[in-house]
């Protein structure tokens, strides 16, 4: 697959909520969150760069798919939660991210996904079925009339592991456009626990 530059098109989402800190929390977990968000999305930043320079990949698959991935049309597609970091991998090394629009979920593991996400170039779209779960079917639906590309952990940040929610098919059916699913595999690895 060639990482030639791709035709990139800017769409903007309405603006997303953030993680709040509530005026009644205790001083030291107020710190605590506040540190957090600081500290952590630059640490997943420096290890996600590690793991994109370092990433030897090949492109497996039809060539259906490699066209309508060069056509620039909109499409959705699908990968496992954990596959979450590969996802970004191979989507910025193919040069689709600057046209790319994820859905994170509204917890503080959201708000790290979301800053690491907005760093590297990526839309991203907040809400899951637990909240904000329709603001975020439409914020997708508008970025698919602007051209974009919408990545979804299909089995979702809550689980179970390894089962399709159905907002996958329903943004596919919705947005009439495509499910193109993502894999990954990989000979050598380290597992996070």
């Amino acid at each position: 697959l060639s990482t030639r530059p791709m035709s990139e098109s800017p769409f903007e989402l309405r603006p997303q909520p953030v993680t709040h800190i509530a005026p009644n929390w205790p001083w030291r977990r107020k710190l605590r969150v506040r540190l957090f968000l600081a500290v952590i999305p630059s640490l997943a930043y420096g290890m996600w760069l590690l793991v994109h320079l370092t990433l030897r990949w090949r492109f497996c698959g039809d060539e259906k798919s490699l066209e309508l991935i060069r056509s620039g049309r909109p499409a959705v597609f699908p990968f496992w939660h954990g596959d979450t970091f590969l996802a970004v991998c191979i989507s910025h090394r193919i040069r689709i991210h600057r046209r790319s629009v994820g859905m994170v979920g509204l917890s503080q593991a959201g708000e790290i996904q979301t800053h690491l996400l907005k760093k590297l170039g990526y839309q991203v779209g907040r809400g899951s079925r637990k909240g904000r779960a329709v603001e975020a079917m439409e914020d997708m639906l508008h970025a698919f009339k602007q051209g974009a590309i919408a990545g979804i952990a299909v089995d979702g940040s809550s689980g179970p592991v390894g089962v399709v929610k159905p907002g996958v098919v329903l943004l596919s059916r919705h947005g009439q456009v495509p499910i193109i699913p993502m894999g990954f595999q990989v000979d050598r690895k380290w597992m996070l626990n």
